[in-house]
């Protein structure tokens, strides 16, 4: 990673210095030679810190005597950085000889254990210790991979594997300068950023000044009167700055101070008074303070490998302190906004990529004269090496134009060729290879079934969606889809549930996978209706209503309209609201999709006269963390893998346990295998019974599988599929199903239950009494 040190406005550059010097305004420091530092976040969980830093800060205050606060608070987020790195180093030291020491008692206790005893208990609280320890360094992982972290993930390689690359990718070793020379030189590499970023962020040429007289100035007619002045400076409340800090984005990289917006959070009931004091001094002073003014220009690969500087995307961060004062401000200018703006500023508008359709040739001259009059007044000047010029219809390439024409152009995602057919082939088979890259990168990842629906719905998925609205989904883009899905999602289970079934609302014994077949359609027809419907008629919506004129539903249309046949044959079967647009309309096809679904799970056919409705309700119960939903579900949809299920598909020998000689089946795993496992399921039995009011010996082992017992109260049947579903949780994931081991899982749940269920839930399961 290259980092340039920059001061804010504008960019003056020096050269490097020594790692170990301050960091002043304008110093660039060279790949792998950072001098950047972030407050360790495992140090704020840690109540000792808190206390040394509350002991600290006041000692620092009593030593401000009559210095100007601002100054003095500058200096003190320099020995707060000091304080923080050595707690955080002492810290790490007293955590690593506990875990030596922790490593050198296991060690005895392994070889004072006699063969065919039992294990002493001491080694399993060992054990435990040792998870929590490296527990606490697990989040920090999961930070510097940059991954996105799914609810109830354990990082595991897929974070591992995310850093290394990371630290590969962001080192840069050679670039191409202007010239197409490789530097490969540290300096010569400082140098050429340098000098590229100063021509692009530094401040234009005398010549190329705004006149004061322009098209701009009859645009901009509106300014702050002196009475909303007064309402702006007025002093800053501390009410005011503690829901700035509230606003302020978590998990984000801070700026040359290396202090977190978790930081000030941790520490705001010691440092929020003295920090009110820095900004309305700024305020006053019409100052802010020095840091404020210096940004660290972090450059990150856009694509790799790396090549030429255009390549890198600029990144400047900022501390933190400051983007709170700035948001302060913020807040305060919003309240004006729609007095000072002008109607033809669109809040979330923007320029960076603009398009622009052209009737004829004759419109290009005016074009051009039209940006270049906007680049001398804004400073944002047309790039003539990425514009480019698309002809279409009978447009003539040799047209003058200042700029290239292609036969493809990339706008807002989607690439735009002369024909549908062509964009169909420039851009399902790039989404295609995007969704394969991302469920392959995901198969290390430590999720159950659950999760990895979140993670397919949330983030896989989301790679199709885009371009679903403008173009239909091939159908061999839609087989490919789900064979890459179905790969991911079950990573290489024997036993599975069929995809449709996955793709059916919870309520119906799916997990609500998006099916890409309805989703796109979905998509890509409220598109089209939406644009139908506009008040300003759209070239989209006129198509329709030609088609509609001229062709019934179901009628073949003309090849050349084809891209126009889903659209028509998805609004003549479902049911199409005709007061809804956008989202609205999406989400009610979606619906009216979902319901025509004949997809049945094979449990519900075996079994038909369980009431499955409850069964579900209570498999999904919302008292049960993803992990135990995910084993439960996988419990009822009879898919654990075990010797007999195994043997009636050819994937094992025999259909006898291996343990005990009898039929293998999910529920001789959980209730009948070892002696251990007899006495879970006895206890288990009388709990359920109580919450149901049957005796012991009529709850069968069935119950597991067919939760759809009657309760006394909407309450008893909470509890009891919390029950139900954390033994079987705890049995499917205890090796060996060791009672003790199974027996303090299930404590550990009731104890974090308890802190999140209802209070009446909470009476119930007090009662469990787990030995």
């Amino acid at each position: 990673m290259l980092e340039i040190c920059e001061a804010i406005p504008p960019c003056q550059v020096g050269s490097p210095l020594d790692a170990g010097a301050p960091q002043p305004p304008g110093i660039a420091y060279p790949p792998g030679k950072s001098n950047l530092w972030k407050i360790d976040p495992a140090l704020l969980r840690e109540e000792r810190f808190r206390t040394r830093f509350a002991d600290f800060w006041s000692k620092w205050q009593e030593e401000r005597g009559g210095r100007e606060v601002v100054d003095w608070w500058e200096e003190g987020k320099v020995r707060v950085r000091a304080l923080c790195a050595a707690l955080a180093r002492q810290f790490r030291e007293e955590e690593e000889s506990l875990l030596n020491f922790y490593s050198n008692c296991l060690d005895e206790l392994t070889a004072q254990r006699v063969p065919g005893a039992p294990a002493d208990p001491r080694t399993e609280d060992i054990k435990q210790r040792v998870t929590n320890i490296l527990a606490r360094r697990l989040p920090g992982l999961s930070a510097r991979s940059k991954a996105e972290h799914c609810d109830g993930e354990v990082p595991g390689m897929h974070q591992v594997a995310a850093v290394i690359r990371r630290r590969v990718t962001s080192r840069i070793s050679s670039l191409q300068d202007g010239d197409g020379v490789v530097l490969t030189n540290q300096d010569d590499l400082l140098r050429h950023a340098q000098q590229h970023y100063q021509h692009v962020l530094g401040a234009p040429p005398a010549d190329q000044q705004p006149v004061h007289h322009s098209i701009l100035d009859e645009v901009v007619t509106t300014s702050v009167t002196a009475e909303d002045n007064e309402a702006l400076l007025k002093p800053v409340t501390k009410e005011e700055l503690a829901e700035a800090l509230r606003l302020s984005p978590r998990g984000r990289s801070p700026g040359e101070d290396g202090l977190t917006a978790e930081f000030y959070v941790t520490t705001w009931s010691v440092l929020g008074d003295d920090l009110l004091a820095v900004v309305n001094t700024m305020m006053e002073r019409r100052r802010v303070a020095p840091s404020h003014k210096i940004g660290i220009m972090t450059l990150i690969p856009k694509a790799t490998p790396v090549r030429k500087i255009g390549d890198l995307r600029p990144i400047t961060l900022l501390n933190v302190d400051g983007k709170i004062f700035s948001r302060v401000v913020t807040r305060r200018l919003s309240v004006l906004q729609d007095k000072l703006l002008h109607p033809m500023q669109v809040r979330g508008a923007y320029v960076d990529d603009a398009t622009a359709i052209l009737d004829n040739a004759n419109e290009v001259e005016t074009l051009s004269t039209v940006l270049e009059a906007y680049g001398v007044e804004s400073g944002l000047r047309v790039n003539p090496a990425k514009s480019k010029v698309l002809p279409l219809g009978s447009w003539s390439r040799t047209a003058p134009c200042p700029y290239p024409y292609v036969d493809e152009v990339r706008i807002l995602g989607v690439t735009f060729t002369r024909t549908v057919r062509g964009m169909m082939a420039a851009n399902w088979p790039a989404r295609m290879r995007a969704l394969r890259a991302t469920l392959v990168d995901a198969r290390l990842r430590v999720l159950n079934i659950c999760q990895r629906v979140r993670y397919c719905n949330t983030y896989a998925l989301s790679v199709l969606w885009h371009t679903a609205q403008v173009l239909p989904l091939p159908a061999g883009i839609l087989k490919d889809a789900k064979r890459a899905l179905s790969a991911m999602l079950w990573a290489g289970e024997p036993l599975r549930v069929a995809f449709d079934v996955l793709c059916l609302p919870p309520g119906r014994g799916g997990l609500g996978l998006h099916d890409p077949t309805t989703r796109a359609k979905a998509m890509f027809v409220s598109r089209w209706l939406t644009a139908q419907r506009a008040s300003v008629r759209t070239l989209s919506g006129a198509w329709l209503d030609v088609l509609d004129a001229l062709y019934s539903d179901g009628e073949v249309l003309p090849a050349p309209v084809q891209y126009f046949k889903v659209a028509r044959d998805t609004r003549a079967s479902v049911q199409v609201p005709t007061d809804k647009v956008g989202k609205e309309l999406t989400k009610s096809l979606l619906h009216s999709m979902a319901a025509t679904s004949t997809a049945v799970p094979r449990v519900e056919r075996a079994r038909p006269d369980t009431n499955w409705a409850v069964v579900w309700r209570r498999v999904h119960s919302t008292l049960l963390p993803l992990d135990t939903r995910a084993a439960w579900y996988r419990t009822v949809h009879d898919i654990v893998p075990c010797k007999a299920k195994l043997h009636r598909t050819n994937q094992a020998d025999d259909p006898r346990c291996n343990i005990c000689g009898e039929v293998d089946s999910v529920l001789h795993q959980l209730t009948a295998c070892r002696p251990t496992t007899r006495v879970l399921w006895r206890w288990t039995a009388r709990q359920a019974a109580r919450l149901t009011g049957a005796a012991s010996d009529a709850v069968t082992p069935s119950i597991l599988t067919d939760p759809d017992c009657d309760t006394p109260s909407q309450w008893a049947g909470e509890a009891l599929a919390w029950l139900l579903g954390t033994v079987v949780e705890a049995l499917l994931t205890t090796p060996g199903h060791d009672v003790g081991r199974v027996l303090r899982r299930v404590k550990r749940k009731r104890s974090e239950i308890l802190l999140t269920c209802p209070k009446k839930v909470a009476d119930i399961i007090k009662l469990f009494d787990v030995p």
